[in-house]
């Protein structure tokens, strides 16, 4: 036994296929998005088009997960959590340390302090300064933040071979 789709529907169903947000489809999107920190002040950006090939030049994973099947003209918010973006903060990341070694100078509570030891970067948040040592933190300066995006999806097509050499190249794959 046979199933038949009426012509019309099958029109309307390759249509909805064409322009459905899902991988090896050429994504051009404008968005703006929220920063809200830990301490409850809000960053604003955007807005701001982009375009990709979904599925190759990989985004956010909640991001992705809100585009999926959407389509041309769909317009959505996307809350991106702390894990996603700087990670959580870790109170096991601020430590008293010895001054002892460090550039006095760039010693302010409330600054970041950048230095080069030993061929490696060593970045901390001055918290406070003691006698003989400080207060660091060691977490990224805007651990614990998540995000809102604001998302228009403005246009969905197949990829073509210069899209997606383009995205191989972006992705260092090229």
């Amino acid at each position: 036994m046979s199933l038949s789709i009426p012509v019309a529907r099958k029109e309307k169903v390759l249509r909805m296929n064409q322009n459905t947000v899902r991988n090896g489809k050429w994504v051009r999107l404008r968005y703006a998005q929220k920063l809200i920190l830990q301490d409850g002040r809000e960053l604003c950006q955007g807005p701001n088009d982009v375009s990709f090939v979904f599925g190759i030049e990989r985004q956010l994973p909640s991001i992705e997960n809100a585009l999926e099947g959407r389509r041309t003209g769909d317009r959505l918010v996307v809350d991106i959590p702390e894990e996603e973006l700087f990670g959580a903060y870790d109170p096991d990341l601020v430590r008293e340390i010895p001054k002892g070694g460090l550039k006095k100078a760039r010693l302010k509570e409330g600054s970041v302090y950048r230095e080069i030891k030993q061929g490696t970067l060593v970045t901390f948040v001055v918290k406070n300064l003691y006698e003989n040592s400080l207060l660091a933190d060691f977490n990224h300066p805007q651990a614990g933040a998540r995000a809102r995006g604001e998302i228009d999806i403005l246009e969905v097509r197949d990829a073509d071979e210069d899209d997606i050499r383009g995205a191989h190249d972006r992705m260092g794959c090229g």
